[in-house]
């Protein structure tokens, strides 16, 4: 690969010179904090973030080879994406984005002609493309459909209602981060959740809704509470059979444990009396099933950090009574269960990769479920129907959708993208790594030709916490990086979820150290294998994955020439005061403990940028809209980075880009995904010496 040209220098300079008018790197005693004020939305913090955008914008938009790679870039996004179909009467609803579209659609399909149409169009609500829907959830007859409506990346869905026979839009309108939506059997009644102020992530309610009525007037059955423990956390999730007769409420305490308990919903809707009954409570996490013919079916950690499936029977729900269907495994973990007819679909995570088994109602395995390879699938199955529908994806294999005969374990394909890359010359492969403590971690390697070459860019992806797993996925956007010759790699941080309830738990609180130094020994072993070298090695992290790179950039420099950061958490001290960062107190700890203080102080992204250390290039993004991560975090790092670089006078540069019409990376539209993968490889390109 030839060199690429780098941008002037002038330019490079200009994309600094704004924040060495702002504040100080270092700060008085009495000042720990000096770029508190960039927390603000007033108009000074506004004239900052337009200039660092729009300095980031000329460093970027000049990088050799951009208009090329744009042009790849919007082939590639005309791959389009599709969903497995939710089953209702006679019909099959999924979502779909053609090649050619901004957002995807709602469509339908008759189970008896075949015949596929579309319903339900956001675009004509925003022809723009910034509306997007982010759930939904059809009437058991099929006639009406809920969906979840959201603007910019704003995750404070609003909930409409669509007829689907002419795609009309009911009155019915209900704001409020609105989700979960259970229909009774009647198609003019549901329950749903919702925020009662959409300004407070901690207001969470479950309610009652009936066609045609001003939604303030919606029966409210759970509110999250106000006080106590239970007030700065997640707040109830309800589930509702389909024949409207229990109503099971998990309330989400933390990240590990959960409150489980559940009314007689039918009781309810006759008399108006809710009398609840725990299963029970403060324990460990259980996953919400499905409840059928008066059984809860769920998985749970309690006694079983790999997880295991239980059956309780909600006319004796106490644990004596419950029976196990699924003992705990010890090399794999239990991530999700459906219900089938006569059946359950049990999906493990092994090694990083999904697998599937279908077992009976008692627990006895029927059949292992194949798959396509060695990826992720995700199954939707109805209990009372012999068939699933799973979607399938790997890095070499976009998703795709099938349909399965559980009677037989046979599958047929039955959607893809119109529009498919030619991928026959991605290799993948799995490999392990000692990290510094000695736990031996997993990583997966993509590229034309995996094995050790030191003169090839390497890009590595982070992650590592919420229990969030790493398993292969197709991202066309990363295409491009492949082509010029480029490896991809995803090592499986401990924080994450691809082993167990253990695994995540060395990765949290106290113990976060251990996720970044799995990412760095990846990186150290990554050169010492001579897969690459320093000069050619890049990290990229988004949300939590952006803290995790932060912390190994500010550890360990040398390591890496580019970093991306997009939507990064960096104050470790602060951040529980932002949006709904409150949730993550049992993740991360928070500051207002010692314990927690020093712990948190000593990895923070913000708090260990050092005065003489050479930095690599960085690009920091984040948007506007975004409801989760504070775009604080992104703005007092690239301030604290560019000074420091400044000061040294070599490294860098540092790159803030903040998006106005962006979110949390959710709903955006097509060109937003396209201007993102531009700017993001045109980076690591011209960082790492790659022609497009």
């Amino acid at each position: 690969m030839k060199p690429a040209r780098k941008p002037s220098g002038c330019l490079i300079a200009a994309a600094l010179i704004t924040v060495l008018l702002s504040a100080p790197l270092r700060a008085a005693a009495e000042d720990p904090d000096p770029n508190r004020w960039l927390e603000a939305a007033d108009q000074r913090v506004r004239d900052w973030e337009r200039d660092q955008t729009h300095r980031a914008r000329e460093v970027l938009d000049s990088v050799p080879g951009r208009e090329d790679l744009t042009n790849r870039v919007i082939e590639l996004v005309r791959v389009g994406s599709i969903s497995p179909p939710v089953m209702a009467k006679n019909a099959l609803f999924f979502v779909t984005r053609p090649g050619n579209r901004q957002q995807a659609v709602l469509q339908i399909q008759d189970t008896r002609s075949g015949q596929i149409d579309t319903f339900f169009d956001p675009h004509s609500l925003d022809p723009e493309g910034r509306t997007a829907i982010a759930w939904y959830v059809p009437s058991h007859d099929g006639k009406l459909v809920a969906l979840g409506l959201h603007e910019r990346g704003d995750e404070n869905t609003t909930l409409r209602l669509v007829r689907v026979r002419d795609g009309e839009l009911l009155p019915d309108r209900i704001p409020g981060k609105t989700s979960s939506v259970f229909w009774l059997r009647n198609g003019k009644e549901f329950i749903y959740r919702r925020l009662a102020d959409v300004d407070d992530p901690f207001s969470a309610q479950i309610r009652f809704h009936r066609l045609g009525t001003p939604p303030e007037e919606d029966p409210v059955l759970v509110r999250q509470e106000k006080t106590g423990p239970l007030a700065g956390t997640a707040g109830p999730f309800a589930i509702l059979d389909d024949d409207a007769r229990w109503l099971v409420i998990a309330y989400w305490t933390s990240t590990q444990f959960n409150d489980l308990w559940f009314y007689d919903f039918r009781r309810w809707l006759k008399t108006g009396e809710l009398r609840r009954q725990d299963i029970l409570v403060g324990q460990d996490t259980f996953g919400i099933g499905d409840v059928d013919d008066n059984i809860l079916y769920l998985n749970t950690t309690l006694d079983a950090p790999n997880g295991r499936a239980i059956a309780i029977d909600l006319r004796k729900p106490g644990p004596e009574h419950w029976r196990e269907l699924l003992p705990e495994r010890k090399n794999a973990v239990l991530q999700d269960i459906q219900l089938a007819k006569d059946s359950v679909i049990a999906t493990y995570i092994q090694r990083a990769t999904t697998h599937v088994e279908l077992l009976d109602r008692d627990g006895r395995l029927d059949r292992v479920l194949e798959l396509p390879g060695q990826g992720t699938a995700h199954f939707v199955a109805r209990p009372d129907q012999p068939l699933a529908y799973f979607s399938y994806e790997d890095f070499a294999s976009p998703d795709r959708v099938f349909r399965m005969d559980l009677r037989s374990g046979q599958y047929r394909l039955w959607a893809q993208p119109a529009v498919l890359p030619d991928t026959q010359h991605i290799q993948t492969r799995q490999v392990s790594y000692p990290s510094r403590d000695g736990t031996v971690i997993t990583m997966w390697l993509v590229g034309r030709d995996i094995g050790p070459s030191a003169a090839r860019p390497v890009l590595i992806e982070a992650y590592g916490g919420f229990d969030v797993t790493m398993t292969p996925r197709f991202d066309p956007m990363l295409l491009p990086w492949l082509d010029a010759g480029g490896l991809y790699a995803v090592p499986n941080l401990r924080g994450g979820g691809e082993y167990g309830e253990d695994w995540y738990l060395a990765g949290v609180r106290e113990n976060k150290q251990n996720t970044i130094d799995d990412l760095l020994a990846a990186a150290q072993w990554l050169i010492d294998n001579d897969y690459t070298s320093a000069a050619q090695l890049a990290v990229r992290g988004t949300s939590n994955g952006a803290l995790t790179a932060a912390a190994a950039l500010v550890q360990r420099p040398e390591l890496f020439s580019a970093v991306v950061l997009n939507a990064p958490l960096t104050d470790m001290l602060r951040y529980q005061h932002f949006l709904i960062a409150g949730y993550w107190s049992e993740e991360y700890g928070v500051a207002d403990n010692p314990e927690a203080r020093a712990y948190l102080k000593a990895y923070s992204p913000l708090h260990n940028i050092r005065a003489d250390t050479r930095y690599p290039a960085v690009l920091i993004t984040a948007g506007q809209h975004d409801r989760r991560v504070h775009p604080m975090h992104a703005r007092k790092f690239a301030a604290a980075l560019q000074r420091a670089v400044e000061e040294n006078g070599v490294g860098g540069p540092v790159l803030l880009r903040l998006d106005p019409d962006a979110g949390h990376g959710r709903g955006e539209s097509a060109n937003a995904r396209v201007l993102d993968a531009v700017d993001e490889l045109s980076f690591l390109g011209w960082q790492l010496g790659v022609t497009w």
